[in-house]
């Protein structure tokens, strides 16, 4: 945790360098998206609401392409829309406390009770197990079919023995 926490003080970014990334990479497919009305269009994003009809957005919380789109044609930056929760700010608050050592097992004080084991192992209580269910009456074998134990079997393709 000390590590993470000094990495987080160094860098200076809003955001952590995966999440970067990913909004970069989200950045790479805007050119093909085109801004206009919202009149029947297939993909609808809205900024108040940090929603698009793709869902993409709302289930990352980084602004998918099209989202992108419509913040830079309100003339605004994608990094605004990232969720507050995805930010180096929030990582920081997360990693403020340090949690702190507990004592060994050894120093640990006895409770005065006798200890407890552990249940059996699997192989064990397999062996209790049954085989095999136990079959209904209507399900038991037929004594009319002849058991295939002393037949002699022979090949399909050329029939020999």
């Amino acid at each position: 945790m000390k590590k993470r926490r000094d990495q987080l003080n160094v860098e200076h970014d809003v955001l952590p360098p995966r999440i970067r990334k990913k909004l970069e990479e989200q950045k790479g497919f805007v050119g093909k998206w085109e801004c206009v009305n919202s009149n029947d269009k297939e993909f609808v994003v809205d900024l108040d609401k940090r929603d698009c009809i793709c869902r993409l957005w709302a289930l990352s919380e980084i602004p998918c392409c099209h989202a992108i789109a419509a913040i830079y044609y309100m003339e605004e930056e994608p990094d605004t829309y990232v969720s507050h929760f995805l930010t180096n700010e929030y990582a920081r608050k997360a990693y403020r406390y340090s949690i702190p050592y507990c004592n060994g097992e050894k120093i640990w004080d006895g409770i005065g009770m006798e200890a407890i084991f552990s249940p059996l192992s699997i192989g064990e209580c397999l062996e209790d197990l049954k085989k095999a269910r136990r079959k209904e009456f209507h399900e038991r074998e037929s004594t009319s079919e002849i058991s295939r134990k002393g037949r002699e079997m022979h090949c399909t393709n050329c029939k020999a023995a």
